[in-house]
């Protein structure tokens, strides 16, 4: 057996079923060419159309997919650091934001190939990039912690221009400095300005918190399409929003974000929440979350009711980093739905959820759903959510059976209909879609 394809088996924690072993070992043996050696950057964990030649839905025995889906891995392993964001260029490449860890200087945007499963490297040394989109027909908008950048690209994806948009400030002690971004249908720019701290306790002896007025906000920066570039004007979507990684705009015009709650020490509190932004609404970080419950630690200070109420709540401590509305006909159970992962090591994270929307875009909600986690002996359990506040929505991959089992940092429709998944901690590439 190849030593890489070895070590790869010993401590992937997805070979933890004895057929997937056998069967992975069968494949190392015979499908590898004598005197051959796959480059690094080609070296899969698992192709899943070899290991699941009719697209089982469990994968290796870590979670449950609805029985309509089928989960695919696609790619696991280096090259990839700590992959963010994707986009589709074409129909057999794609660009990948990788943070390359939290160190600035080691961020990638990748080029991958997704037939022959190869890496190009097209930018290197970027402050931890997250915020990735496509404008126009040769061109990326990056987002990095210090700036937000505008790239043109040639046919060979080759870098021929550089244009930065809006410079940040960078300051190391930030807890949020992560740029998430998207483009509403006007090319407007929907930027994150996450919050430095978790609940901006070192402002309690002034009675107010003062990095509200430059962060925990997200802003629109219009687009002058004579010009080819965005206003240094700004309006503010919503204020007081502790990190904004999460942004969708419905074909409707509505501006949706799920909300990373505060770091409460509690299993069930605060809430995550799903806000609809527009101009100058305020939501109440660092003073309120969930359903504009008072967080104790301001209670002196501030009440809660003068703020502007989420319009859902999902599951506390979820940590959502992106979703989509997913609008292709091909999967017809999610036509039209709001696809949201949740990305948390928490225990009710890591899950993807599809929630159903009304004709804006906007979550239904349903007084009866309960949200799912594990208890520390590895069941799953069900809670209602406070209020009758909680979303309408089903578990498309669910029931958690080791801990960063799958942990969902970026979510794409691809154009063939299926939906591609990044998960930044294994490392991994997914495709979920019809099996």
């Amino acid at each position: 057996m190849p030593a890489r394809m070895s070590q790869v088996i010993a401590n992937n924690r997805f070979f933890n079923s004895p057929f997937l072993l056998l069967l992975a070992v069968y494949l190392a043996f015979f499908t590898t060419p004598a005197n051959s050696q796959t480059p690094l950057s080609k070296q899969p964990v698992v192709q899943s159309h070899n290991v699941f030649p009719e697209c089982e839905n469990r994968l290796s025995d870590q979670l449950d997919v609805s029985e309509n889906l089928c989960l695919r891995l696609i790619y696991q392993g280096d090259p990839l650091i700590k992959p963010r964001q994707i986009i589709q260029w074409t129909d057999r490449y794609f660009l990948i934001a990788d943070m390359g860890g939290w160190v600035s200087g080691k961020g990638i945007i990748w080029l991958f190939d997704r037939v022959e499963l190869e890496f190009k490297p097209v930018l290197t040394g970027l402050k931890v990039p997250h915020g990735l989109v496509r404008f126009g027909s040769d061109q990326i908008i990056i987002g990095e912690r210090h700036q937000i950048s505008r790239i043109r690209l040639n046919s060979s994806f080759d870098v021929i221009e550089t244009e930065v948009l809006l410079s940040r400030n960078d300051f190391g002690s930030h807890k949020h400095p992560l740029s998430a971004l998207i483009l509403d249908a006007d090319k407007n720019l929907i930027l994150n300005f996450g919050a430095p701290s978790d609940q901006c306790d070192h402002s309690l002896i002034e009675g107010e918190c003062f990095e509200r007025k430059e962060f925990a906000q997200v802003r629109r920066y219009l687009y002058d399409p004579v010009l080819d570039r965005w206003t240094d004007e700004y309006q503010v979507l919503g204020f007081g929003l502790r990190n904004s990684m999460a942004l969708a705009v419905h074909q409707s015009g509505t501006v949706l974000q799920a909300e990373n709650g505060m770091d409460f020490d509690r299993v069930h509190s605060p809430f995550e929440t799903l806000n609809e932004l527009d101009v100058d609404k305020d939501f109440g970080w660092p003073y309120c979350h969930s359903q504009l419950q008072t967080n104790a630690l301001w209670k002196h200070n501030k009440v809660c009711s003068g703020y502007d109420a989420p319009v859902a709540l999902l599951p506390p401590h979820g940590a959502p980093l992106s979703m989509i509305y997913y609008q292709s006909e091909k999967i017809s159970l999610l036509t039209g739905r709001l696809i949201i992962p949740l990305h948390s090591y928490q225990k009710p994270g890591h899950r993807v959820l599809a929630l159903t929307v009304n004709e804006r875009g906007l979550p239904i909600i349903n007084p009866e759903q309960k949200y799912q986690y594990s208890s520390p002996e590895g069941d799953q359990l069900y809670r209602s959510f406070p209020v009758a506040r909680g979303a309408d929505f089903d578990y498309l991959i669910s029931d958690l059976r080791m801990k960063n089992a799958l942990s969902v940092s970026g979510i794409i429709e691809a154009t063939d209909g299926s939906i591609y998944m990044l998960d930044d901690i294994n490392k991994s590439i997914f495709q979920l879609d019809l099996p």
